[in-house]
C-alpha cells in the first residue's frame, strides 16, 4: 500500500525549515485537503508521497507542497547530509550541462574557484558526480541514481484574493513539476480559470468534495536546485525513519 508522511514543522534533523502555520478558516480548508491525501495515497499500491507544510524556500513559503516517490533510499550518505544549497546550485548546474570543467564553473556560477572545486569534491563524495581523475572535469550521474521523486507539487490555498494564490503560484513552478491554487469553491469564475489556463497553473477546488477543475502544465523535474533540495529532504527524512 501506498503511504503519505506529513512534515508539519521544520525538522532541524534534516535542515528543514518551514513557516509556524497559523490557526483560521484557510488552514482548516488545508486540513481538510490533508485528509483527501491521506486517504488518496493510502489506496495506492506503489506511489508513497511526502507532504512539506509552509517550507521555505527562496520565493517564499508555498502553502503545501507534495513530493510523490516510488523508490526508497539508497544506503546513507553522511556526506550527502551535509550538503548545502551552494552545493545543490552546483549539482543542478552540473546535471544540466552534463560534463564540465571546474575552472568553468565558478564563471558560470559566481563561486569562488575554490569554494566550486570544494562543492564539487564533497558532491563527488557523497555519489551524486563524476569528477575526472586529473579533477579537471566533472560529470552528471543519472538522475534517477540519487533522485527519488518522480513529481513534486505545490498547491497555493486560498479562502479569496485568488490572483494572489495565481502569482504565487507561478512563482512555485520554479521548482515544481505541477502547480496548482486550491480555492474554497464549488464553481470558478470564468477570470480565474482564463488566467490559470494561460499561465499553466491547475485549479482545485474545495467545498465538500474535491475537484480538479483544471489540469496543470506539467513541467521538467528538476526545474531549478530548489526541486534537488526536496528531493534530499525527503532522501534526509526517509533515512531518518529507517535509522528510528
Amino acid at each position: 500500500m501506498g503511504r503519505v508522511c506529513i512534515i508539519n514543522q521544520s525538522m532541524p534533523e534534516i535542515g528543514y525549515v518551514a513557516r509556524t502555520t497559523t490557526p483560521g478558516e484557510e488552514f482548516e480548508m488545508v486540513s481538510r485537503f490533508l485528509d483527501h491525501l491521506i486517504l488518496h495515497y493510502s489506496g495506492l499500491k506503489r506511489k508513497n508521497a511526502l507532504v512539506f507544510l509552509e517550507p521555505q524556500i527562496e520565493t517564499g513559503y508555498p502553502d503545501i507542497v507534495i513530493a510523490e516517490y516510488f523508490t526508497s533510499p539508497s544506503h546513507k550518505n553522511e556526506t550527502r547530509d551535509r550538503l548545502n544549497n551552494d552545493d545543490l546550485r552546483i549539482l543542478f548546474h552540473i546535471q544540466q550541462r552534463k560534463n564540465v570543467k571546474l575552472s568553468q564553473l565558478s564563471n558560470d556560477l559566481g563561486f569562488s574557484a575554490k569554494d566550486a572545486v570544494r562543492s564539487v569534491k564533497r558532491l563527488s563524495k557523497a555519489g551524486l558526480v563524476n569528477l575526472s581523475k586529473k579533477k579537471t572535469h566533472v560529470r552528471n550521474v543519472p538522475l534517477r541514481s540519487y533522485c527519488t521523486i518522480t513529481r513534486l507539487i505545490s498547491i497555493e490555498a486560498k479562502l479569496d484574493k485568488w490572483s494572489d494564490a495565481v502569482r504565487q503560484a507561478e512563482y512555485n513552478t520554479w521548482f515544481s513539476s505541477d502547480s496548482f491554487i486550491m480555492l474554497n469553491k464549488e464553481k470558478c469564475n470564468a477570470s480565474i480559470r482564463e488566467k490559470c489556463q494561460k499561465e499553466g497553473i491547475g485549479i482545485i477546488l474545495l467545498n465538500g468534495n474535491v475537484k480538479t477543475e483544471l489540469k496543470c502544465t506539467t513541467h521538467e523535474f528538476p526545474s531549478s536546485y530548489a526541486s534537488l533540495q526536496f528531493n534530499e529532504w525527503v532522501y534526509r527524512f526517509l533515512n531518518l525513519s529507517i535509522r528510528e
